[in-house]
């Protein structure tokens, strides 16, 4: 069952991108992933990580990447390997 707001009507958010952007518009400054980096806490906002997955996608898009074509992503488990997963999801290159 997708999640529906209540602002604004029931805007379906039947994709994680639409969730994330979703969040990143209602709750922007608040946290979204922390990750210790060399013992400091890192800690990334929605707003921000919505950012580089904005950015991610159109740097695939400007490489030619479009629905349907092929991606393999590799990394560390790390927020920048989901934020390019979430980047390919925008655009549906891949379904989680």
């Amino acid at each position: 069952m997708p999640l529906e707001t209540t602002a604004g009507g029931s805007e379906r958010l039947q994709t994680f991108p639409r969730l994330l952007f979703h969040h990143a518009r209602t709750r922007g400054s608040a946290p979204a992933i922390r990750e210790k980096d060399l013992g400091i806490w890192q800690t990334w906002t929605w707003a921000g990580v919505a950012e580089r997955v904005r950015a991610l996608a159109c740097g695939l898009a400007a490489l030619g990447f479009k629905r349907g074509d092929n991606l393999a992503i590799i990394g560390d488990n790390r927020p920048h390997l989901y934020m390019m997963m979430s980047a390919a999801q925008c655009l549906s290159l891949i379904h989680i």
